[in-house]
């Protein structure tokens, strides 16, 4: 379940810049990565399950938006990836090695910059996607709602 919710959120979020390939998971809809993806997702009970089986060491945003709940945890390709949920709207959050673990995934919109970690943000018609680095790891958040500035930079300066 956790698994489709996903891929329906990362379907049509990102534009690709490079030849992609395809891959169908088992519970329907086509998910598109950049070359060189490989492994599977596999869901975890919990983030502290998660953390335990991920080869670097899980970072994760101390501060949410009122209200957001975690309600999924898995290792997608490689890329640790919690999502939150507060009704109809969540949040995702993606943490990865590297400075720049999502190359070859470029999102779509108008790009302006936060404050916090100089973080990228893309704004799209019902929400936002943020990306950021330290160097060592990139990260991103997708979120379902257009969240404030002070929300989004709250969540990014809270990862610990």
């Amino acid at each position: 379940m956790f698994t489709e919710k996903l891929v329906r959120m990362m379907s049509g979020l990102f534009q690709p810049k490079q030849r992609y390939i395809t891959v169908t998971p088992a519970a329907g809809p086509v998910q598109a990565l950049p070359p060189g993806v490989t492994g599977e997702v596999v869901e975890y009970g919990t983030t502290a399950e998660l953390a335990e089986n991920l080869p670097f060491t899980l970072r994760l945003p101390m501060e949410l938006p009122g209200g957001y709940a975690c309600t999924g945890a898995a290792d997608s390709f490689g890329t640790a990836t919690v999502h939150y949920e507060k009704g109809e709207n969540s949040i995702c959050y993606y943490m990865g090695e590297g400075e720049s673990a999502f190359d070859g995934i470029y999102p779509a919109g108008e790009k302006r910059t936060l404050t916090a970690k100089d973080a990228a943000l893309y704004e799209g018609s019902t929400g936002y996607i943020v990306e950021w680095t330290d160097g060592d790891y990139s990260f991103a958040l997708i979120t379902t709602e257009k969240l404030s500035d002070d929300e989004l930079c709250a969540m990014i300066e809270s990862v610990k």
